[in-house]
C-alpha cells in the first residue's frame, strides 16, 4: 500500500507540473521547430556522409532509419524534398555546414528549454550557452544515428541467420522491435539525464525513459494503424496536404511524450530526494 501511495503522489505531482507548464502548448512550439529543423538536420547528415560514401546510399540509409519513427506517408514528403534541395544546392561548403548546424539546433534548443522547466531549481541558461549545448546535441545525434545504423546492420545479420534456421519471420520481427526499443530507451535516458542544467542521477531518469519508450512504441503502431484505417479523413479536409498534416501531428504527439517523460522523471526525483542540486 505504501508503494501505491508513492506512485499515486508521483503521478499527481507530474500531472500538476504538466498542467502548470502547459506541456501541450510547449509541445506545439517544439513540433513547429522540429519541422523547421528536420530538413537542415537531414541535409547536414547526408552532406557530411557523402564525403565518405555515395550520397544516394547515405540518403537511403538515413530514410530507412527514420522510417522506424515517422509515418510512412511522411517519408515520401521528406525524400522528395531532400532530392530537390540536394540537387539544387550541390556541394556544401564549411560555411554551409555551420549554417545547417545552427538551423538544425533549433528543435534541440526548444526541447532543452522545455525539459529544464521540469526542474524548478534549474537556473535558466543564457541564450548563447543554451544554443551551444543544442549544437552539441546535434553532433550527438550524428553519433546516435551511426550507432543505430551499426545496430541495424548487426541485427540484420542475426535476423537473417535466425530466419534461415527457423523459416519463421516472427522471431526476426521481434528481434528488430526489441532492438529499436532498446535504442529508443537509451536515447531517452541520455536526453533526460544530460539536457537539464541540474545534477540528475541516472536512476532519476529511468522511470520516465521507460514510460516514454513504451508510449513511443505503442503510439507509433497506433498512429500507423489510424492512418491506414477508414477512420483517417485528413485527405477529405486537407487534400494533397494530408500527409504533411499527419506528419506535423506526429511531431506534436512525440514532443508531448518527450515532455511528459521529463516531468515524470522530475516528479520521481522530488519524491525520492529532498532537492535537486543545480549545476
Amino acid at each position: 500500500m505504501k508503494q501505491l501511495r508513492v506512485v499515486n503522489r508521483i503521478i499527481k505531482h507530474a500531472l500538476k507540473r504538466v498542467i502548470e507548464e502547459r506541456v501541450t502548448e510547449a509541445a506545439a512550439a517544439a513540433a513547429f521547430f522540429s519541422f523547421l529543423s528536420i530538413f537542415p538536420l537531414l541535409i547536414l547528415v547526408i552532406s557530411i556522409g557523402s564525403y565518405f560514401m555515395d550520397s544516394q546510399e547515405v540518403m537511403r540509409q538515413v530514410l530507412d532509419s527514420i522510417s522506424n519513427f515517422v509515418p510512412r506517408d511522411a517519408i515520401g514528403i521528406i525524400q522528395a524534398n531532400l532530392v530537390q534541395v540536394l540537387a539544387y544546392r550541390g556541394g556544401v561548403s564549411i560555411f554551409g555546414i555551420v549554417g545547417l548546424l545552427w538551423s538544425a539546433s533549433g528543435v534541440f534548443n526548444t526541447i532543452q528549454v522545455n525539459l529544464s522547466r521540469a526542474w524548478p531549481m534549474d537556473p535558466v541558461r543564457n541564450y548563447l550557452k543554451g544554443r551551444l549545448i543544442s549544437i552539441l546535441m546535434v553532433t550527438s545525434f550524428f553519433v546516435l544515428l551511426l550507432l543505430f545504423l551499426i545496430m541495424q546492420t548487426v541485427t540484420g545479420f542475426i535476423a537473417g541467420y535466425i530466419e534461415s534456421i527457423l523459416a519463421n519471420p516472427f522471431p526476426v520481427k521481434l528481434l528488430s522491435r526489441i532492438t529499436l526499443m532498446v535504442f529508443t530507451f537509451w536515447v531517452f535516458m541520455a536526453l533526460y539525464r544530460l539536457v537539464p542544467k541540474a545534477t540528475i542521477k541516472w536512476r532519476d531518469v529511468f522511470g520516465g525513459s521507460v514510460i516514454a519508450t513504451l508510449l513511443t512504441g505503442f503510439l507509433t503502431i497506433g498512429f500507423a494503424w489510424f492512418l491506414n484505417s477508414s477512420l483517417n479523413r485528413y485527405n477529405l479536409v486537407y487534400g494533397s496536404l494530408s500527409a504533411l498534416i499527419a506528419f506535423m501531428l506526429w511531431l506534436y504527439i512525440m514532443n508531448i511524450v518527450i515532455l511528459i517523460g521529463g516531468h515524470l522523471n522530475a516528479a520521481i526525483a522530488w519524491q525520492t530526494r529532498d532537492q535537486i542540486k543545480p549545476i
